[in-house]
Formats: C-alpha cells, sequence, structure tokens
C-alpha cells in the first residue's frame, strides 16, 4: 500500500522466466524481440510470463490441453485482433464437437468410473507380416556367420587329428600298433572315426550355441540339417586323412593344413559369404569342400533346399571322405613299407 493508501502489487513469475530464457540463450531481454516463445500452460503464472515476454516484443505460442483456459487466453488477449479470435474460436468450438462424438466421455462408461478408449482409434492402422519373397540371402548376420563358425571348426579339426596322425607315425607310436592283435585297416578306421565324431561334436556345440543359447539362427529344416552334419563330417574326416598320409613330418602337416585348408575355406565362403563373392570365384569355389559344407548347412536353414537339391551338396562331401580316406589309408601304407 502506498502513502496515499493506493494498492501496489509486484509479480516476479515474469521476470524470472525472462532472465532464465535470456541467460539460456546468450541475449539480452532487449534482442527477444521477434523470437518465437512457446510457453507451456495458461495459468496464473504463465499470463505473466506471456505478458512479459510479449512486452518485449516476443511472439508467444501457448500450449495448454484445457480449452476453457485456451479460450478465456484468446479472449482477454491484447496481441490479437478480433479477427484472428474469432477463428480460434471457432476452432476450438470444431475441436469440442470432434471430442464429444467419436472420443467416449465418462458418461460413457457402465460403471461411470472411466471411459473406454480401447476400441477408438484416430487412424485406423492395420499391421501385416511380409514374407520374405528373395531366398538367396540371409534373413540374420547370425544364419551367415553360423555356417562360416562350423567350417572352420571342422578346419580345427582336421588340423589337430592330420598333425596328431603324423606324429604318432614319425614316433613310432602306430607301428607299434601294428604289432598288436588288430589289423592296419582297424587301426585307420579308428583314427578316422575318431576324427569323424570329434566333427560332430564341434558341430553340435555349436548348433546348440547359435540356436538353444542365443536363439539367433531358425533351422528350416532339422532333418536335412542332420543329413548336412554328418556328410560334412565324412568330408573333412577324408581330407584328414590325405593331410596325414601325404605329410612326411609334423611341420610339413601343419604346413599343409595351414596354407591349403585356408586358401580353400577363403574361396569357399570360410571368410566371405559365398553371395558376396565374385561371379569368378564362386565358379572356382566348386574344388573347395567349404563351398559344400556351406552350402548343405545354408540350404538347411535358409535356403530352403529340398531334398531333391541337397542331395548335390550332401553326396560331393560323401564322395570326398570316401575318396579321402581310401587315397590317405594307402599312402600311410606305402609309407609304412618304404
Amino acid at each position: 500500500m502506498r502513502d496515499d493508501g493506493a494498492l501496489y502489487a509486484c509479480n516476479t513469475d515474469y521476470a524470472a522466466a525472462l532472465d532464465a530464457v535470456c541467460d539460456g540463450l546468450g541475449v539480452g531481454r532487449d534482442e527477444l524481440a521477434g523470437m518465437r516463445i512457446a510457453v507451456v500452460g495458461a495459468g496464473g503464472a504463465a499470463r505473466a510470463v506471456v505478458a512479459g515476454f510479449a512486452q518485449h516484443g516476443a511472439t508467444v505460442v501457448i500450449y495448454n490441453r484445457t480449452f476453457d483456459k485456451a479460450r478465456r487466453e484468446v479472449i482477454q488477449s491484447n496481441e490479437l485482433t478480433e479477427e484472428q479470435k474469432s477463428i480460434l474460436t471457432q476452432l476450438f468450438s470444431s475441436l469440442d464437437r470432434f471430442a464429444s462424438s467419436d472420443i467416449p466421455t465418462q458418461s460413457d462408461s457402465a460403471d461411470g468410473e472411466s471411459p473406454d478408449f480401447a476400441g477408438w482409434r484416430p487412424v485406423q492402422v492395420d499391421v501385416s507380416e511380409i514374407a520374405i519373397a528373395n531366398a538367396d540371402h540371409p534373413r540374420t548376420s547370425y544364419e551367415v556367420s553360423f555356417p562360416q563358425g562350423i567350417v572352420w571348426g571342422l578346419m580345427g579339426c582336421v588340423m589337430t587329428f592330420g598333425v596328431s596322425m603324423v606324429m604318432e607315425r614319425s614316433g613310432g607310436t602306430l607301428l607299434r600298433l601294428v604289432v598288436a592283435p588288430i589289423t592296419r585297416r582297424q587301426i585307420l578306421l579308428g583314427k578316422a572315426l575318431a576324427c569323424f565324431l570329434a566333427c560332430l561334436l564341434v558341430e553340435a556345440l555349436i548348433l546348440i550355441l547359435g540356436v538353444v543359447i542365443l536363439r539367433k539362427v531358425q533351422v528350416g529344416s532339422p532333418a536335412l540339417l542332420a543329413m548336412a552334419m554328418v556328410a560334412s563330417a565324412v568330408g573333412f574326416t577324408g581330407i584328414m586323412m590325405i593331410i596325414a598320409g601325404f605329410s612326411k613330418s609334423e611341420a610339413g602337416a601343419s604346413g599343409i593344413a595351414r596354407g591349403v585348408m585356408i586358401m580353400l575355406a577363403m574361396i569357399g565362403g570360410g571368410s566371405v559369404p559365398m553371395f558376396l563373392l565374385p561371379p569368378l570365384v564362386q565358379k572356382l569355389a566348386g574344388i573347395s569342400p567349404f563351398t559344400w559344407t556351406t552350402r548343405a548347412i545354408e540350404g538347411a536353414i535358409w535356403r530352403g533346399y529340398s531334398l531333391q537339391e541337397m542331395l548335390l551338396p550332401l553326396g560331393v562331401l560323401l564322395g570326398i571322405g570316401v575318396l579321402g580316406y581310401i587315397i590317405g589309408a594307402n599312402a600311410i601304407k606305402r609309407s609304412a613299407v618304404t
């Protein structure tokens, strides 16, 4: 109250808002002119803030969820013309009619507690699954890395057993076994069987990791995948026998295994997916057992191969296994004689 009895009031809301905005923008109050300022809410504090910004020449936009307050702000505003007020009032009336006719209200609820909005949608949206029309590419990156992991695991088995057989032969272990009451064929079959079982175990562990634990690989045909895994184990067992038969020393076996196998893996999809290789390399990849292993496994997972389509890669792998065993066993026999 002034000395003359008149009432005098001050409002600090607008000053605090102005200072906060100016400090955040790094400008002074005289630089607010022409800026577009958004004010959320239309209560008493908001009205003071709007008046402060408008006084300094800023364009103020009010965001409010209550139509009644928005109407009062429009009617009481000194910044809007009568035409603008009329347009905004008609807009609010249209929104009211839309809300009352399309959106359920509390009176529509049977228990009178809360409206049921479950059946109301401003836009009708239909959701449908889209099937992959192109089966020439995997669905996820895991379906690429899964066959690659299997072929590299098989290569590890081949290298380990191949070097091991050379060590036993050069160390005289195979010679001592020949003296035992078992034939040489039984000895070699036992070694091949151990390699075959190890290959199957590696494939099974990688399968469990991708399908059961990570759940990132979806098997299209479990039966065809089982056939592919068995054929792959047979094929790589034959390769192991070739390496063991033609290697004279441990270093030789290790060098052949690394040099030849890595090259065959690179052109056979072990490093780069088959469908990403250049056309010429894809043609040369037919000489690699990695190619047929990858193709058989991919055929059972995401390529959607039928049994008839799987016969070629399965037959090639089985042929490599049988032929490799025969060649390797004869080479070991000749080296033992000499």
